[in-house]
């Protein structure tokens, strides 16, 4: 993601995508009981509020501690681009193992 703010509405917009669109279907269709759905979306909100408050950080380095303008904000990029990645890496991975966990269920 190239902004924080992307990965925040992004992360928002999947994790409300999967409770109200798949957990709801995979609950009628008799795939997930209504217990195991709700421990779902209790999860995912965990895992959306955990995600949202890694990427409320800020670069704890000043301007004055670097040599020039430039290796400041490339040391800051490098920095945010760092946490949104992992953040989004282990959302994503969270998301992808509910989804499998209901897949897998499916099959069974």
């Amino acid at each position: 993601m190239a902004k924080k703010r992307n990965l925040k509405k992004f992360v928002q917009n999947l994790g409300e995508n999967v409770v109200v669109n798949v957990l709801p279907h995979a609950m009628h269709a008799g795939i997930i009981t209504e217990e195991r759905a709700h421990e779902l979306i209790q999860e995912i909100s965990v895992a959306e509020a955990h995600t949202l408050s890694r990427l409320s950080v800020s670069f704890d380095k000043r301007m004055r501690e670097f040599g020039s303008k430039t290796e400041f904000h490339k040391a800051k990029s490098a920095y945010f681009k760092q946490v949104c990645s992992q953040a989004y890496t282990d959302f994503v991975g969270k998301i992808q193992s509910i989804l499998s966990e209901v897949n897998k269920a499916k099959k069974d």
